[in-house]
């Protein structure tokens, strides 16, 4: 069972977010032809997306009263935010390994290609800047 989002997070998410949280799912469901014997491990995925979701949602929230906005606070900020990133990413690992070993072959290759979305889509800039 994914973990619960924490107690801090007590304010909804914003409509737009939580609607755009929930057509990832619902998109991710689709493509992936999830059958009816797989629906537990992918509602276990789901949760744990929207558990992440709403941390995320959580820290910024504490972001809003913030006014320091010097370089060094900003950089703070950027850490904390990454790291934040990093742990509900892997958050998402146990839940999706679980259903990614129920899939059928042909689901898996949907999961892969749907997945390769996630590659970086920008080359780095010292690519960039050699052509």
């Amino acid at each position: 069972m994914p973990p619960a989002p924490p107690p801090a997070v007590a304010a909804p998410l914003p409509e737009r977010f939580a609607d755009e949280i929930e057509l990832r799912i619902a998109t991710l469901h689709r493509q992936l032809n999830i059958q009816p014997g797989q629906e537990v491990l992918f509602d276990a995925y789901a949760d744990a997306m929207r558990a992440n979701a709403h941390a995320i949602h959580a820290l910024f929230l504490q972001r809003v009263p913030v006014t320091d906005f010097t370089a060094p606070a900003r950089l703070r900020w950027y850490a904390q935010l990454t790291a934040a990133h990093a742990e509900a990413t892997s958050r998402l690992i146990a839940p999706f390994d679980a259903l990614y070993q129920s899939l059928s072959d042909q689901q898996k290759a949907a999961a892969d290609r749907y997945f390769e979305q996630f590659r970086q889509r920008r080359k780095p800039i010292w690519l960039r800047r050699s052509q």
